[in-house]
């Protein structure tokens, strides 16, 4: 992931912290990671690819969202706000297509 995001983002982010998967078994599964970037460490991203990235507040996302990011995103903050000190420190949900 730390790779990952220095390539499309140009930045280098070294506390990524694997919280979950969506599973749709059989077709693809996807990885969640999260890190927590403050502003006493900011982090400098700019555009590395064709795929145009852009900074949004965890409760504040566009309209023109993708749709799991809507939960996924604050799932992510409420992980690593409460850390190990809660029952629920990783997610695996499944999808199925009907």
């Amino acid at each position: 992931m730390r790779r990952e995001f220095r390539e499309e983002c140009g930045a280098d982010i070294e506390n990524w912290v694997h919280i979950g998967r969506i599973d749709n078994e059989g077709n693809y599964y996807v990885d969640i990671f999260a890190a927590i970037i403050t502003d006493d460490k900011p982090v400098n991203c700019r555009t590395m690819t064709e795929e145009e990235i852009d900074w949004h507040e965890v409760y504040d996302l566009p309209a023109r969202c993708i749709s799991n990011l809507y939960w996924i995103i604050p799932f992510a903050a409420n992980i690593l706000k409460q850390g190990n000190h809660d029952f629920l420190t990783f997610g695996h949900f499944k999808y199925e297509y009907r």
